[in-house]
């Protein structure tokens, strides 16, 4: 089993599933290694649904996702703080997981 820290955790109203992203992790590749989402289940079962990419293709990286929130449609939103005062944030679909 690996361990991990997660942050930029929310709660998706529309799947009833909470959301984070994982910024470290004793697994070096796969589903569970840092970069990952992951869902959270009311059982505490956690399932991996990806590596998120920005507009260009690019996977995010690992750094300061400090924050999250849902939208109504069940769009993850996380947040980077890269610069003080500012939060650049990415959208990640979530209705196809």
């Amino acid at each position: 089993p690996s361990t991990f820290s997660y942050n930029a955790l929310a709660y998706n109203p529309v799947d009833n599933y909470l959301y984070a992203f994982i910024i470290s992790s004793s697994a070096t590749s796969g589903a569970y290694s840092a970069g990952n989402v992951v869902k959270i289940g009311s059982n505490g079962v956690l399932h991996s649904i990806g590596v998120p990419t920005n507009s260009a293709g690019d996977t995010l990286s690992i750094d300061d996702y400090v924050a999250a929130t849902m939208l109504s449609d069940g769009t993850y939103v996380i947040g980077k703080n890269s610069n003080f005062a500012k939060l650049k944030c990415y959208y990640i679909s979530t209705d196809y997981y």
